[in-house]
């Protein structure tokens, strides 16, 4: 059985955020993984996905359903002592800048949907697990064929 175009669009958001490595130019090796039931647990170069569900696009064509998928990308780094008095350290506003970039290389997430638009990127209020965060919504822009999840709508 083939899989949903929504699920390959989440593992591709996955697989792109954990690209996000020195080797590649980034500032950092970090990781990535979907957000767990029994919750996370943030650590410093970190991200979480969070799927926020899906709503109907109005631009579908005739023989195929076109959705917009809304993500949240928590991007998460250590809090030290010296950190502390800063609201947001640089090396938050850089993680988040990486997910940005490497999010933007392919907004096709490998072939699967139409667009990806990285929108605005949210400070939490207060460091969370030892961690600061940053919040970066995500939007995803993908198409099925009509009555069949499965495969690409053309």
């Amino acid at each position: 059985m083939s899989q949903a175009v929504r699920i390959r669009v989440y593992n591709d958001l996955i697989t792109t955020l954990n690209s996000v490595r020195i080797s590649g130019g980034a500032e950092v090796d970090a990781t990535a993984e979907g957000e767990s039931v029994r919750g996370n647990t943030p650590e410093n170069d970190y991200f979480t996905l969070i799927d926020n569900g899906d709503t109907p696009a109005d631009d579908s064509p005739v023989n195929a359903d076109d959705f917009n998928a809304s993500f949240t990308v928590l991007c998460f780094v250590a809090a030290s002592d010296t950190e502390a008095q800063q609201p947001y350290p640089p090396e938050l506003i850089q993680l988040v800048a990486e997910a940005r970039r490497v999010l933007n290389d392919d907004y096709t997430r490998g072939g699967n949907a139409i667009n990806t638009i990285t929108g605005a990127d949210t400070p939490s209020s207060s460091p969370r697990d030892g961690c600061f965060c940053r919040a970066l919504d995500v939007t995803v822009h993908y198409r099925t064929n009509k009555d069949d999840p499965t495969s690409y709508g053309d």
